[in-house]
């Protein structure tokens, strides 16, 4: 059964869960549960945005260039 989401104690915790695992599976992936899926989403443009009081919002663009780098571009609020 998957925890995701679920509420946990702090960082301490993740970092002793990743201790065990690697310690369980030392040098493998770690094999995966019969009923496991999952989607790679390969992005190559966002955008995203911040309000401000007087309108003049903050809007920013990140595209995805040919060399993996993140062109950044500001857009008109």
């Amino acid at each position: 059964m998957s925890t995701q989401s679920k509420v946990i104690p702090g960082r301490q915790f993740l970092e002793e869960k990743l201790r065990e695992l690697e310690t369980k599976f030392p040098g493998e992936d770690v094999p995966l549960p019969p009923y496991w899926g999952g989607y790679i989403i390969a992005l190559t443009r966002s955008s995203s945005g911040k309000g401000r009081p007087n309108r003049l919002h903050d809007r920013l663009r990140y595209s995805r260039q040919p060399d993996h780098t993140w062109k950044i571009e500001r857009l008109s609020p």
